[in-house]
């Protein structure tokens, strides 16, 4: 029997990189923050100015220190454009960039810390440089912080954040393909940090890069280990149990990679991932009732709006192992009704938006804000980009971070919508909408760019995946001709148990619930189901 040439399932590693929502937001929460920020404000007036400008930054700077954050950002911003005040407006902008932080306009404080550190020559640069990283990590802006990163000095770092810097700066790294120096990082985030579970996670992710499993395999255990005593869906303690079964699986142990999928919690994020992840694991062990079994509660309507054309063709490849044609019928027919549509539908997009990336991140974000599970399948059949790819699109790292990166500059808006008339219709206001609406104007091209290429990439897998259905109904039909030809001929089928033949008595003892399966679901069950059926080989 020819071998069906599948693709090979990238299990490892990068999927679940600290970029996206289901990753532990420990970042060090805002409050903390805030207590760094206000301090410091100068309450030197400048020398040069007359008395009437020395008295209005004066009491500007009282304004700041007594925390009337909106009046002072008024005044600041009219004295940054006024050129009586040239000398003092490296000051003037830092000030006015604390202000616009502590009122929650990140974007606009970031244009304020630019300038000064741009400016190159006054006493500000290094406190600028260090809000300037806050501002990077609370907008999650790689861009933002990469220009940082570039002007930032370690050893004259700040000690009360340079926990949160050596992480970013250590995820920069990683990304940048320097794993050596990624680990050096990492590892400078102390234990008594937020931050600590990510980094150590972020370090074995580089330690695989590198080859070095069995580094990587102690430091994820140690993260469980770290995290013993919390909750069982612990994100951290769940994606590090997550990357040591890739781990195993990437080393070909199948059976603990199947030890460590198995104690994934069913109520985790990750449990449908574990799920499928651990059926490859049970058929590259051989263990096809365990693989069958999986794919019950895959299949199931729980997981109706799931991207999972991989997970049908793997079904029918079992079915085809055991000798049940008839069920692997099914499965390939099943591929074809839900898939190729899918495709074609693709297929038709991309050739009608080709490089139209507005187009791409416009249709996409209906899809992103409108669409649930609970919303009924003829209305998500009205969107113009599938809504299953959505599905997929969404949950790829590179599109959660920009995507978290606009969630936040989306909050910055809905912040200033609430402002009073005065200070969002006046001078201030403006500057910070027009930084807003340039910030994302950008940031919504990138995203458009992002989603175009893994449409692209979803063509093209479906397309391969599509001929790899045809091969298995080739070879289903084949097989069945075979075996029709040796039943004509008189020669008995051997009914034999696909992993184990035991009772009912057995699973009962064991723990299951039993009862027949007749091919009915409860709408919302993702459940254990055990697959009793029979192999049909001879």
């Amino acid at each position: 029997m020819r071998f069906l040439k599948l693709p090979v399932l990238f299990l490892f590693i990068l999927t679940l990189v600290a970029d996206g929502n289901l990753w532990a937001q420990n970042s060090r929460d805002v409050a903390s923050r805030k207590s760094s920020r206000g301090k410091g404000v100068p309450s030197r007036a400048g020398t040069n100015l007359n008395s009437t400008e020395r008295r209005a930054l004066t009491n500007a700077l009282n304004l700041a220190k007594n925390k009337n954050y909106r009046e002072a950002s008024v005044h600041l911003y009219k004295m940054s454009r006024d050129p009586k005040f040239r000398n003092e407006h490296m000051q003037i902008k830092y000030i006015l960039g604390l202000m616009l932080m502590e009122m929650g306009f990140y974007q606009a404080a970031s244009y304020q810390f630019v300038e000064v550190v741009r400016s190159g020559n006054n006493r500000y640069i290094r406190d600028a440089l260090e809000k300037l990283v806050i501002v990077a990590d609370q907008l999650n802006d790689d861009t933002l912080f990469n220009y940082a990163l570039s002007r930032v000095k370690l050893k004259e770092y700040p000690r009360r954040t340079k926990d949160m810097l050596m992480f970013r700066v250590g995820e920069y790294l990683y990304r940048s393909g320097q794993w050596n120096k990624s680990i050096q990082s990492f590892r400078q985030v102390p234990r008594s940090s937020s931050f600590y579970a990510q980094a150590k996670y972020m370090e074995a992710l580089a330690y695989t890069e590198k080859g070095d499993i069995n580094r990587a395999l102690k430091t994820q255990a140690n993260i469980v280990r770290y995290q013993r005593g919390t909750s069982p869906t612990d994100t951290n303690k769940v994606a590090a149990l997550m990357a040591i079964a890739r781990l195993y699986y990437q080393n070909k142990n199948w059976d603990k990679a199947i030890e460590f999928y198995r104690r994934i919690p069913r109520d985790s994020p990750f449990w449908h991932d574990a799920l499928f992840e651990m059926s490859w694991a049970l058929m590259r062990a051989s263990k096809f009732r365990g693989v069958l079994s999986n794919f019950h509660s895959l299949h199931s309507p729980y997981y109706e709006d799931y991207y999972l054309p991989e997970s049908v063709l793997l079904r029918g490849i079992v079915y085809l192992y055991i000798c049940q044609y008839d069920e692997m019928e099914k499965t390939v027919s099943l591929f074809d009704r839900v898939y190729l549509p899918v495709l074609k539908n693709v297929a038709e997009y991309i050739k009608t938006n080709k490089n139209n990336t507005s187009q791409y991140f416009n249709d996409y974000s209906i899809v992103y804000e409108n669409a649930s599970l609970e919303k009924d399948r003829e209305a998500r059949a009205k969107f113009s980009m599938p809504y299953v790819v959505v599905q997929k699109i969404r949950r790829e790292a590179d599109v959660m971070r920009i995507q978290k990166h606009l969630d936040r500059l989306g909050a910055e808006q809905r912040i200033l919508d609430s402002e009073v008339p005065y200070w969002k219709d006046g001078a201030i206001g403006q500057f910070v909408r027009r930084a807003l609406n340039s910030r994302l104007k950008s940031t919504r091209a990138k995203s458009g760019r992002m989603i175009r290429s893994h449409m692209i990439d979803v063509y093209n897998e479906l397309r391969d995946l599509a001929e790899q259905n045809g091969f298995a109904r080739y070879e289903m039909l084949n097989s069945k001709r075979e075996f029709l030809k040796k039943k004509v001929a008189g020669r008995g089928i051997i009914k034999k148990s696909v992993e184990e033949d035991n009772d009912r008595t057995y699973y009962i003892q064991n723990g299951f619930e039993y009862w027949p399966f007749r091919g009915e679901y409860w709408l919302d069950e993702i459940g254990n189901y055990y697959y009793l059926g029979n192999q049909s080989c001879e």
